[in-house]
């Protein structure tokens, strides 16, 4: 429901949807206990339909800080489709409460530009 709403928001191709929808389904079998939110983000997401993207720009927060699972999401991420790069970035949910309570310009940029499209309601607060 949130992918589709994030394709209606933004100029996503077929193939980046298609990308994205493989993510969704691949984290949520393996970790759906584990990851809290999917957020993508990036100025060339709300640009017009002709815009040519290297690659997608993926936030996954975790519930909880793990270097050995996070290095796993972000594998998934990058092999997940050959013909669109997704860029992960996997964090902790309290890593992303420390960057926005510094108000970082990562933070800045996520809320800014950032599209959800995955919310675990158990894990996110």
């Amino acid at each position: 429901m949130l992918l589709q709403q994030a394709a209606e928001q933004t100029n996503l191709n077929s193939e980046e949807i298609r990308a994205l929808e493989k993510l969704l389904k691949r984290v949520k079998d393996k970790y759906q206990n584990v990851i809290s939110t999917i957020i993508i983000y990036g100025t060339t997401l709300r640009q017009g339909a002709d815009v040519k993207r290297k690659d997608l720009n993926v936030l996954i927060i975790m519930g909880h800080k793990d270097t050995d699972l996070a290095r796993k999401i972000s594998e998934i991420a990058e092999n997940i489709d050959k013909k669109v790069t997704l860029d992960p970035k996997v964090i902790s949910l309290e890593e992303y409460c420390t960057e926005a309570q510094y108000e970082t310009s990562f933070y800045n940029k996520v809320t800014q530009e950032g599209i959800e499209v995955y919310k675990n309601a158990a894990l996110a607060s």
